[in-house]
């Protein structure tokens, strides 16, 4: 069947059909959360971690979402389902809905769940066989003190201008930084690089989103008795890396061959293959 929609409350049978209010939040602020889930031979990789970083970001926002989240689990296999799909992405969203004019939360006590299942589009396939190229954007990370970075939130406009930097120059991914300078992390996920035979990944403190697939390589390396550290990571650690990848949801473990025109020791180097073979491994465990 392929792509299947579910909003507020009932599977449609065409895209067609998919209509929000021209006053529903999430249209005209961004005032929604989402989460995107990959899905393996038909079934939700880690779901239960997504719907818990849903229902935070919820909380955060004051989104009067529980009873839409009970559901969640059921609604979102059947519409794996429907779709037929072997391996598909799942897209959660939450929106406040529509209420008064305004900025104030009164008003808004009915949000609008959609759910929707589309076939996965893989990356390039050669860059898991080679590696990607990668540079340091201009565009800095909104710092956490001003916005949670744990929260999945629609307001995705700073990344988008972000993202028309890293495509201007033909980049698959870039790297963002803090404000004062320190890595952050990359467009959409997490960095990780390899210094003497050891994981180093940018800390919470900043304002990195707290990535699932990125806490996943934190225990898989510990399972691995691979050394991993989360902490301040400066732009000079760049320069001499022995290995470095990008991790999200739909990229699992992609490596780094260069960074900001410096080709690196290896791509992907070995212990880029072992956390990602590691990962693999789970995925398998608990889709099979």
């Amino acid at each position: 069947m392929g792509e299947v929609i579910h909003l507020d409350g009932r599977f449609l049978s065409s895209r067609s059909e998919a209509r929000v209010s021209l006053f529903d939040r999430g249209y005209l602020l961004g005032d929604s959360v989402f989460e995107t889930i990959r899905a393996y031979r038909g079934r939700a990789f880690l779901l239960g971690r997504h719907l818990a970083r849903l229902q935070h970001s919820a909380a955060v926002l004051g989104l009067p979402a529980e009873p839409l989240l009970r559901d969640l689990p059921e609604i979102a296999g059947e519409a794996l389902q429907r779709s037929a799909l072997e391996d598909a992405v799942v897209r959660v969203s939450i929106s406040r809905g529509e209420g008064p004019r305004g900025i104030g939360e009164v008003g808004y006590e009915r949000p609008v769940l959609a759910v929707t299942v589309q076939p996965f589009q893989p990356y390039p396939p050669e860059g898991y066989q080679r590696g990607i190229a990668t540079r340091q954007l201009s565009a800095r990370r909104i710092p956490p003190e001003c916005f949670d970075p744990s929260v999945k939130s629609a307001l995705y406009l700073p990344a988008i201008l972000a993202r028309r930097e890293r495509s201007a120059v033909g980049l698959i991914e870039g790297i963002q930084r803090t404000v004062d300078g320190q890595l952050a992390g990359g467009l959409v996920s997490n960095l990780f690089l390899v210094q003497s035979g050891a994981l180093v990944t940018p800390s919470l403190s900043s304002g990195c989103l707290p990535g699932i697939t990125r806490q996943l390589v934190l225990e898989l390396a510990e399972a691995l008795s691979l050394p991993a550290e989360e902490r301040r990571v400066e732009p000079e650690e760049l320069l001499h890396p022995e290995e470095a990848f990008f991790t999200n949801t739909l990229m699992e473990c992609l490596p780094i061959a260069e960074i900001d025109g410096r080709a690196l020791p290896a791509a992907p180097g070995a212990i880029t293959r072992r956390v990602h073979q590691a990962l693999r491994e789970r995925v398998r465990e608990e889709c099979p």
